[in-house]
């Protein structure tokens, strides 16, 4: 869903596997997948979201 969306974009799309970094896994375990907008962390789309949603939240930008 995620790369259908930006298929028409510039954005790039950095996947970060959490299950190997304790804090990381405390911090999302229970909404991932999480999309963050470059390093800050206020600009973070967590799951539940649809593809709408994905979309709407990227036009923010």
């Amino acid at each position: 869903m995620i790369e259908h969306v930006l298929a028409d974009k510039s954005f790039k799309l950095s996947e970060i596997d959490i299950a190997e970094k304790d804090q990381l896994l405390e911090q999302y375990g229970l909404v991932i997948p999480v999309v963050q907008f470059g390093d800050d962390e206020k600009r973070q789309l967590g799951w539940p979201f649809d593809e709408q949603q994905f979309s709407d939240w990227l036009q923010t930008f």
